[in-house]
């Protein structure tokens, strides 16, 4: 049997929610640790290659991104968590440090904007438009 261990938080999840977690709390002062039922590539943020989806710019809304998800989830998903998590993504996304986002020589640092799976708007990615998805 493993030996007790004392902490101050303990975070539950390897994906990117999680480990961003496990850091803030560390940055705070706290003993952390970090539970996984898998190993840390087991997630399911790692399956989505590191893309995190919120909506941004003219082109897109949270409204439009909650109804993305939805179509994409065969309509199964839970719609009130799907307004929230679409509506509280742009917010979160600018809340990110710094090395989260993608360097721009122009405009210094800015979101990494491309198409979304299963999106029904055309994000554009370094300036180019994205390549539609079928």
């Amino acid at each position: 049997m493993a030996e007790p261990v004392s902490v101050d938080v303990l975070v539950v999840g390897s994906g990117a929610s999680g480990l961003a977690a496990a850091v803030s709390a560390a940055h705070a002062g706290a003993a952390v640790a970090l539970a996984a039922k898998g190993s840390l590539q087991s997630c399911n943020s790692a399956k989505a290659q590191g893309g995190i989806q919120a909506a941004f710019g003219d082109d897109d809304s949270p409204e439009q991104h909650a109804e993305d998800v939805w179509r994409s989830s065969h309509e199964t998903a839970d719609r009130k968590l799907v307004e929230v998590l679409t509506s509280e993504a742009p917010a979160a996304m600018r809340s990110r440090p710094r090395c989260a986002k993608r360097p721009n020589r122009r405009r210094g640092c800015e979101p990494f904007r491309s198409r979304r799976c299963a999106s029904s708007t055309r994000l554009r990615t370094g300036g180019a438009p994205a390549a539609a998805t079928t």
